[in-house]
């Protein structure tokens, strides 16, 4: 599974994590609107995650930004095209850009 790895420092304890592994768990995406909501868990390390142990922080609203929407929306909607267009229901069919 794809990650970040990075170092994290728990602003209740302070303890530091040089080998932290975020992954998203959640992207709620309005392309309409605008808007992109992921839900993101922190681990101790990769290892940990691996492991099945619990993450260190989750949170369940981290908003993208109108740029890093911007940044997404092309690729995403590219891939939503791929994905359609490999169904039974469009064989055959062209992506035109």
């Amino acid at each position: 599974m794809p990650g970040l790895v990075f170092s994290y420092t728990d602003p209740k304890t302070g303890a530091v994590y040089p080998q932290a592994f975020l992954t998203i768990d959640d992207a709620r995406v309005h392309l309409a609107a605008g808007l992109a909501i992921l839900g993101i868990s922190v681990y101790g390390s990769e290892i940990l995650f691996a492991q099945g142990r619990s993450p260190i922080l989750q949170t369940q609203e981290v908003y993208l930004s109108s740029q890093e929407i911007g940044v997404m929306q092309a690729t995403f909607t590219e891939q939503l095209y791929e994905l359609l267009a490999a169904r039974p229901a469009y064989v055959g069919a062209t992506i035109v850009t």
